[in-house]
């Protein structure tokens, strides 16, 4: 049970370095572009805090992603958009265009 247990912990731990340089760009989407070459065929977009009409656009990865974005923003939602941000010192304005995003969640 013991080493169940460490084993568990240690798999939480890991999971845990793996995202820790990801950061929170989310808010509400500002803008949404699709079709541009820096996203690999995804769809590009900007949140409030990636700086809205003047910020830099971050990529999906994937066509639910895509499905993800424009339902929160038709929707009126805000999101979590996580994004590996070490390069940018964690600051959502300093990271490169076209980044593509760990993930994003749909605030309820």
């Amino acid at each position: 049970m013991k080493a169940k247990f460490t084993l568990i912990a240690a798999g939480f731990l890991l999971a845990f370095e793996v995202h820790a340089a990801d950061i929170n760009c989310g808010g509400r989407i500002s803008y949404v572009m699709a079709d541009h070459p820096g996203c690999n065929g995804n769809m590009a977009f900007k949140t409030e805090a990636t700086g809205g009409i003047g910020g830099i656009w971050m990529c999906t990865r994937s066509k639910e992603g895509n499905s993800v974005v424009v339902a929160s923003m038709l929707d009126d939602r805000t999101v979590l958009v996580y994004i590996e941000g070490s390069d940018a010192g964690g600051i959502c304005t300093q990271l490169p265009h076209y980044r593509a995003i760990s993930y994003v969640i749909i605030n309820p």
